[in-house]
């Protein structure tokens, strides 16, 4: 091992055609650079520990392998999806393209090519797959024989959840490498996993990628390759999407224009039919005017009317129900009486096996506690079915008066008593908390949500796939306010699903923001997940962060909790320096504007901590509303939607610069090709020249030709009669052997069929001696109550016959004086006889719970 860490590293010059060349690529943050400097103990290869990514060209080590003696190299590229906006996923491809043809032009192939990605990652989401699909065309389907996936930061979760993201990658995302040979490996940070992946990857036979022979051999541009047409094809596919949801969004905006003036116009007629009635009802007027004092009185004696039937409606009702309360308390209590019952017999049975009397007491206390809680369970309820404290009748008559002001006040209450913790999804109330909840895919919402409001409903994924699709909501009775609050779990952005674009996520949570904006309500707080798990906050994050800081406004930024998540896949230390470098440079325009971080543990104490600082905070519009509503601006001239047509237009920009910098290229490669032409012209007149004196000597060889030629060709025929005959005979033994094969195979699985019948014999077998054990078991512990039973009845006779003779003997205590004292000595001697008893039982009891 120290040999491996000492050996000299190489310059980064030429390598040898003997090399073992090894690529490692990957997102970024995935440890590539850790990876390679523990593997060959160079402390000069930078490693990134900050969000920020780390390396930006590719980068060569080279160390010799004290196994094979061979000089291995080991190629750092830059990841993909980088923080850093100059350093596009093009622009990395174009680097890792440009090493891999610099190499294949030097005759030299790569041994392996290792693709490491976070097993602690909960999702798979878009950017990620489509890094795969580009990795994929770089390599080729060749060429995947010699990929090796390595999964690392195994230390962040479970073995459990990591074996089962492990199948779903090899099984969905991964399923095309797996198929074409590529191998799954771990490492968790230590050399001996290090060495296991190099071990595999120097056994493989090298092997040109995709990309090396579609370049050189094919004299393909970059952007003709497989791996940049797919660059190309998403780019454009994101454009196209992006002018669908323009053009959707123009005519429905078009269309909104329309209703709106028909709206206008539908308006100024019922104004004029309005007047023309409000001219016949001033006639009417005085008529009216006369019959209203006798309507009211009517109404009024009719209102009085209902009421009472209905108040006495209601008593009779409470009356009931406060009957079948207490019927169902009485119930209760007899439950509990017979649950009591019941425990206390098991609590002398666990002291009888025990051989403790402090035993039955605290198993009682414990029972009476969980009774207590079920009882006062029941009454709550009970409570909460029959209203305010279920009020006497006395009480309910007093108040009759007063609740014939107010028939619904009663109706009033109950509803506001029959609201359930699941929440409501019709039309809030303003007082309402209301609360956004955003962020990425995977950063966990909606377990959030589902821990704070307790609706079980909420679906949470598990996958590596995006689970919420659309705006949900879901509402709970604050227990320390009790208002309801309103909590709301949207779609998070970079979607591993192609139908759910950044921009479609906008769209929804837009929609929802501003049908809240036009019912008057206003958010309380706006909660943005974000894992403290990553190690790197990529580029996607970045971009997602600029449309949500642009989504609020810095007005709203104090209503604003940024809330880190997954602090179980990271150590105190670690988490609180990336949380720190997130409040310094990612939110640091949140925080300067009054945004609070907060940390959750998946507990509800620091779940409840967040809602109750959102309950300090005092509700306001967020940008996007005033926008589309106010300012009648459509989605995408509002910032949010300004910035993400900024960055689509940016990657326009990126990608036609890339195009021409690409044409430059093939018009110097043409100008090349141009002077090749000419001296392939000229070459080909040599050979023309050449050819035509080669046929002049062969028509002269002709003629001495023919009798050798005919022999020529009988040997040919008879060569091939003996190849036809070697063929048939071959043939007919791997027939032969193919069916001694499939006998074999046949053989072995009626073996295998027999070997399971025994097994399954054997279980039974098993299963069925230990059902005997388990009722031999239940009979003895049966008799051994029984036993104690009778032993205590006995007992209980003897002692009560010795009270009735000792009551006997006191009466007649000063007649027979020396009897009373022979009786007492009696008494003291069977006494002991019965303690000895008793401890003797004791004692057997104890060896057969030891036996």
């Amino acid at each position: 091992m120290s040999s491996l860490h000492s050996s000299a590293k190489g310059p980064a010059g030429a390598s040898c055609q003997d090399d073992v060349v090894i690529a490692v690529m990957g997102c970024t943050g995935t440890g590539k650079s850790s990876f390679i400097k523990l593997l060959t103990g160079d402390d000069a290869i930078e490693v990134g520990h900050k969000l920020r990514s780390q390396t930006s060209d590719v980068k060569v080590s080279f160390f010799q392998d004290a196994g094979t003696g061979r000089r291995i190299t080991l190629v750092d590229t830059p990841g993909f999806d980088d923080s850093r906006s100059e350093f596009t996923d093009t622009e990395v491809l174009r680097k890792i393209s440009e090493y891999l043809v610099n190499e294949y032009k030097g005759s030299r192939k790569l041994t392996g090519i290792i693709y490491l990605t976070r097993i602690s990652d909960p999702r798979f989401g878009g950017q990620s797959s489509r890094n795969l699909r580009m990795f994929q065309s770089l390599c080729g389907s060749d060429s995947f024989k010699n990929v090796v996936v390595v999964t690392t930061f195994w230390e962040c979760v479970s073995e459990s959840e990591g074996a089962e993201r492990e199948a779903e990658l090899k099984g969905s995302f991964f399923s095309k490498f797996v198929a074409g040979g590529a191998m799954f490996m771990r490492h968790n940070r230590t050399m001996e996993s290090a060495l296991q992946v190099l071990a595999y990857v120097t056994s493989l036979a090298p092997h040109q990628v995709q990309i090396q022979q579609e370049i050189v051999s094919e004299k393909k541009t970059l952007e003709e390759t497989e791996v940049g047409t797919i660059r190309k094809g998403e780019l454009v596919q994101f454009i196209e999407v992006h002018q669908a949801e323009v053009v959707k969004l123009t005519g429905e905006l078009d269309a909104l224009k329309q209703v709106k003036a028909l709206t206008r116009l539908v308006l100024a007629l019922e104004q004029e039919r309005q007047k023309a009635l409000l001219a016949k009802l001033k006639a009417e007027t005085e008529r009216l005017e006369l019959e209203k004092g006798l309507e009211e009185e009517k109404k009024v004696r009719r209102e009085l009317e209902t009421n009472l039937g209905k108040r006495v409606d209601e008593l009779q009702r409470r009356l009931a129900e406060e009957v079948d309360a207490r019927r169902r308390e009485q119930e209760a209590r007899e439950a509990d009486e017979a649950r009591r019952q019941k425990d206390a017999r098991r609590a002398r049975q666990y002291r009888r096996n025990q051989g403790s009397k402090r035993t039955e007491g605290a198993f009682r206390r414990e029972r009476a506690r969980q009774a207590g809680e079920a009882r006062r369970r029941e009454e709550a309820k009970l409570a909460e079915a029959t209203g305010r404290g279920q009020p006497g009748l006395a009480e309910e008559a007093s108040d009759a008066e007063e609740d014939e002001e107010d028939p619904r006040r009663e109706q009033d209450n109950m509803a506001s008593l029959g609201s359930s913790a699941k929440g409501l999804q019709g039309a809030s109330s303003t007082d309402d908390i209301v609360i956004a909840v955003m962020g990425c895919t995977g950063t966990g919402k909606s377990s959030f949500i589902r821990l704070l409001t307790g609706d079980q409903t909420v679906e949470v994924g598990h996958k590596l796939s995006s689970q919420t699709s659309d705006v949900r909501v879901s509402s709970f009775q604050d227990p320390a306010t009790a208002r309801r609050v309103t909590v709301v779990d949207t779609p998070g952005f970079d979607d591993s699903r192609t139908q759910f674009t950044d921009t479609e996520v906008l769209k929804k949570i837009s929609e929802f923001l501003v049908n809240e904006y036009k019912g008057n309500r206003k958010l309380n707080g706006i909660i943005y997940l974000t894992r403290i798990s990553d190690p790197r906050f990529g580029g996607q994050s970045t971009r997602n962060l600029n449309m949500f800081k642009s989504l609020c406004g810095s007005e709203t930024f104090k209503n604003v909790v940024v809330l880190t998540t997954f602090w179980d896949h990271v150590s105190a230390s670690e988490g609180a320096e990336r949380e720190a470098e997130l409040k310094e440079n990612f939110f640091s325009k949140f925080v300067a504007g009054g945004a609070r971080f907060m940390r959750h543990d998946r507990t509800i104490e620091s779940a409840l901590r967040v809602l109750a600082h959102v309950n300090t905070l005092a509700p306001r519009h967020v940008r996007i509303q005033e926008e589309i509503v106010l300012e009648g601006k459509k989605l995408e001239e509002t910032e949010a939607g300004g910035i993400r047509k900024e960055e689509l237009a940016q990657l326009i920009e990126k990608h036609q610069r890339e195009v021409a910098e690409l044409k430059e290229a093939l018009k110097a490669v043409t100008k090349e090709n141009t002077l090749a032409r000419l001296e392939l012209a000229l070459e080909q007149e040599k050979m023309k020249n050449l050819v035509a004196q080669w046929e002049r000597e062969r028509f002269e060889l002709t003629k001495g030709l023919d009798e050798e030629k005919r022999a020529r060709q009988e040997q040919e025929v008879e060569l091939r009669r003996r190849m036809d005959a070697l063929h048939r005979r071959m043939t007919e033994e791997a027939d032969a052997r193919r069916r001694d094969q499939e006998a074999k195979e046949a053989e072995e699985a009626r073996k295998r069929e027999e070997e399971d019948a025994r097994r399954r014999e054997q279980e039974a077998k098993e299963a069925e001696e230990a059902r005997k054990r388990e009722e031999a078991r239940r009979e003895r512990e049966f008799r051994k109550e029984q036993e104690a039973e009778r032993a205590q009845e006995f007992l209980r006779r003897e002692k009560a016959r010795y009270a009735e003779e000792a009551r006997k003997l006191e009466a007649h205590r000063l007649e027979e004086a020396m009897r009373a004292e022979a009786i007492r000595q009696e008494e003291a001697r069977l006494a002991e006889e019965l303690k000895r008893q008793e401890n003797e039982e004791h004692t057997d009891s104890g060896w057969c719970l030891l036996q």
